[in-house]
């Protein structure tokens, strides 16, 4: 009994549990925008090192 219902639950969460067909659905991803910088802000880089954050300018 337990393993049908385990079957089920996997069938459910990989085919769907049906519901609304139509192809309504917003995952489409957003273009990614970029700021832009003021002139006079460095462009800035971050590093990790052994478990450490590095917060560097790109020059």
């Amino acid at each position: 009994m337990k393993q049908s219902l385990l079957s089920i639950l996997v069938a459910s969460l990989l085919f769907g549990c049906g519901g609304d067909e139509s192809n309504n659905s917003t995952n489409t991803t957003p273009p990614t925008v970029e700021p832009d910088l003021p002139p006079d802000q460095p462009d800035i880089g971050v590093t990790t090192y052994q478990g450490k954050l590095f917060i560097h300018s790109k020059q």
